[in-house]
This record gives C-alpha cells, structure tokens and sequence, in this order.
C-alpha cells in the first residue's frame, strides 16, 4: 500500500475513545502470562524461534534504532501490528505508528530480553528466507 492509501483508509489512526494506555494493561499482562508459558514449555534450543514467532500484541515494547529519529526512544504497549509497521501507545496516551524497517525494538519477555531488528520482520524478508532455505535443502539433496 502506498503512504496515501494508509492514511485514506485510516492505517495510522487510532480513535480518540481507544486512546487510553491503562486501557490496554490488561492486555499487557495477558500477554505476560502468554509469555511465560511459551518460554517455560519450551527446549532452550526452540526458545529463539518460538520468541520470534510469538504474537506481539500486548507486548511492551521500545523502540531503540529508527531512521525516523523521532521514534527513536518511543516506549509503549504495541496494539497493531501490519506487514511494514508495529502500533504502539505509549503511557502519554499518543498512538504512534511505528517502521519497521530500518528500525530494532526491545521487548522483555519473563527474564528474556529479546532484540527485534525490523527489517528481518517484514513478509518480504521472510518469504526470502524461506526461498533460501529451499535452495539449500535441494542442493542438499
């Protein structure tokens, strides 16, 4: 979608009625208790993988590195999460969308503390990945 079709069809706006972060604390900590089920079930060797596949709404989540600079630093609960970007509300109550290219985000998740670089969470990057790993298994073969 181009950036006018994202504002046309409301992508980066959030009503004002849903504008509360203490609205979305419980989600936080549902996702919290989602969390710690996840990690303790789980080899440590498949820990990485299910972190990485694990859905991240509820999560709290910083923004460290953005080549927008104004986001940098942007702490808050995610809410919407899309193909090229990560919704989040901060304790300010300002719903900021946020790239995920170009950007990495840190989330803690139970005693883990998980570094997301955003240009590897994009359906692009991963249908690469994928094709990639084709490749090497027929090669293998």
């Amino acid at each position: 979608m181009s950036l006018k079709q994202h504002k046309k069809c409301g992508s980066f706006d959030l009503h004002d009625k849903f504008r509360r972060f203490d609205l979305y604390k419980p989600m936080n900590e549902m996702w919290k208790e989602y969390m710690r089920e996840l990690t303790k079930s789980i080899p440590k060797k498949q820990l990485s993988e299910n972190l990485l596949s694990a859905d991240l709404h509820g999560a709290l989540i910083i923004v460290a590195q953005c080549k927008a600079v104004s986001y940098e630093g942007v702490s808050g609960i995610m809410i919407r999460d899309t193909a090229e970007t990560f919704g989040i509300i901060s304790e300010d109550n300002r719903f900021r969308v946020v790239p995920k290219a170009g950007s990495v985000f840190v989330l803690q998740a139970d005693c883990w503390k998980v570094t997301l670089i955003g240009d590897k969470l994009s359906p692009k990057e991963k249908l690469k990945e994928s094709q990639r790993l084709q490749r090497a298994q027929s090669l293998i073969r």
